[in-house]
């Protein structure tokens, strides 16, 4: 797992749970996105109706799946550009 901080991690003292509130900060996105993660899979727990909780090392699994992706995607566009060279 790639860490998306990996210079000088200023959150380094995000251990353990954090809120939405918190875990948008880390991540660097609004709430409205971080909610919009939740909503298409990012892993989390709910403690009751209203209060969710997430971890750093969640949120950096979710975004490696697009950095994967990225890579796939950047393979394809290589190979139709090979065709033209």
């Amino acid at each position: 797992m790639k860490n998306h901080h990996q210079d000088v991690n200023p959150y380094q003292h995000y251990i353990g749970y954090l809120t939405v509130e918190a875990a948008a900060e880390y991540a660097s996105v609004s709430v409205r996105t971080f909610r919009n993660w939740i909503k298409d899979g990012l892993k989390h727990v709910r403690v009751s109706r209203k209060m969710i909780r997430t971890k750093p090392d969640w949120i950096e699994e979710y975004l490696d799946q697009f950095q994967e992706e990225h890579h796939e995607i950047e393979d394809v566009i290589n190979e139709v550009m090979a065709e033209f060279i």
